[in-house]
């Protein structure tokens, strides 16, 4: 979207940081309300014809956060031995992906993202710290809060 820091998406009241499992501060998205529907404000909704409301993401494909670009693959993580779950979590019935006839391997899946998962790996391992040590919410600042380099004045 532009911002050339996380910060804006706090300020703007897109993301917000709650308490959540384990007392660990995490951002959360705040979800768009439309009519009895809810919607990540990322995406680009419209109504068809028929009344069916479609969406596209307006962060892919470059800046589409890693979780999106491994659906439906999960991950839990292990914070004692630092290693990785994969999983597959079944996508909504509506997902344009769901009934495609392509075959992704894990093993591709995972070397195309490696450096955000790598990034992923630290995020877990810095978020495990603060756990440890009861931090309070604005410790969380150094997690979340950082410059995107996608302002108006950067390449990209």
């Amino acid at each position: 979207m532009g911002y050339d820091h996380t910060e804006e998406l706090f300020r703007r009241k897109l993301v917000v940081l709650e308490q959540g499992e384990n007392r660990a501060w995490r951002p959360r998205i705040l979800f768009k309300q439309y009519k009895k529907l809810r919607f990540c404000p990322f995406l680009e909704n419209h109504l068809d014809e028929d009344g069916a409301v479609t969406g596209l993401c307006r962060l892919h494909p470059r800046y589409k956060p890693l979780i999106c670009s491994l659906a439906p693959l999960g991950r839990r993580w292990d914070a004692k031995t630092e290693k990785s779950e994969w999983i597959f979590v079944k996508p909504a019935p509506d997902c344009p992906g769901v009934n495609s006839e392509k075959l992704q391997l894990l093993r591709d899946t995972l070397e195309r993202h490696i450096r955000e998962i790598e990034a992923e790996n630290l995020f877990f391992a810095k978020l495990q710290g603060l756990l440890e040590s009861n931090s309070k919410q604005p410790a969380y600042r150094e997690l979340y809060f950082f410059e995107t380099g996608l302002g108006e004045g950067s390449p990209g």
